[in-house]
């Protein structure tokens, strides 16, 4: 039997709509077994965002590229903030028995100091020297491995407070003390693994705990030193004994004078 142009129309019409549905379902299947891909903050489709963050003064890399793609909502940090992998900050030095955090008795240099004149004569490196705030009552630490000589000449001409000075070296050492006029010295503390002496006017007081039990430690470098002395366990002594927190600290590994001044 002939068939009727009009179903021939019909018929092929129905032929493109079968191809159709299976050129779809080819697809869909092409699609479904595809590995989805993960968006960067900088593909086409974060692009928006992108814009969105720079306008708000935020960094579009802050954002976790696999969140973004998911549609979780995070908090953009500044782009002045630190790093994510920052490195560590170094551990502080082992505090002997019984001695207190070092960022409690004042050897964490503080952003201004005194401002005091202190020098140091080194026989061959630049004094070790620290600068802390002032006091009404204040302690100023002299510390070294060895003398250049026997004598070691050190000078007070600090006028605007009452002064502790201590006095410290591995090796033995008499340590002269010159007071110049206005200054005011209360107290000398002695300490070094050796027998310490020291030559001063009569009425200060002197305790020398130098050369036997008790508080031996010395010091040169600030704030701490790994060359046979201990920064740290002298200034957590020093506190222990007088309350302060050094004002100033001069240090050489061998030296022959030092001065505290205006």
């Amino acid at each position: 039997m002939a068939l009727s142009p009009r179903s021939t129309g019909s018929g092929r019409m129905f032929a493109r709509t079968c191809n159709s549905a299976l050129l779809a379902l080819l697809a869909i299947a092409a699609c479904a077994s595809r590995e989805p891909t993960t968006r960067t903050p900088f593909d086409a489709g974060a692009r928006d965002a992108a814009r969105v963050l720079s306008d708000a003064g935020m960094d579009a890399t802050t954002f976790d590229a696999a969140a973004m793609d998911s549609g979780a909502r995070l908090d953009a940090a500044p782009t002045d903030a630190a790093p994510r992998d920052a490195a560590p900050v170094d551990a502080p030095p082992a505090l002997p028995d019984g001695a207190r955090p070092i960022r409690d008795i004042g050897t964490d240099a503080p952003a201004a100091g005194c401002r005091l004149a202190l020098e140091g004569v080194c026989t061959s490196e630049t004094p070790s020297v620290y600068d802390g705030p002032c006091g009404a009552r204040e302690l100023h630490v002299i510390g070294q491995y060895q003398p250049a000589g026997g004598t070691v000449t050190v000078t007070v001409a600090r006028l605007g407070a009452p002064v502790v000075l201590a006095l410290s070296s591995y090796e033995p050492t008499t340590w002269n003390v010159v007071i110049e006029p206005g200054a005011v010295v209360e107290r000398i503390l002695l300490d070094g693994y050796n027998t310490q002496t020291v030559v001063a006017p009569a009425t200060v007081p002197v305790d020398n705990r130098s050369g036997g039990p008790g508080p031996i430690a010395c010091a040169y470098r600030w704030p701490s030193d790994t060359g046979g002395c201990d920064t740290v366990g002298l200034v957590a002594s020093l506190f222990t004994a007088t309350g302060l927190r050094p004002t100033s600290f001069i240090g050489c590994y061998e030296g022959s004078s030092y001065r505290v001044g205006e």
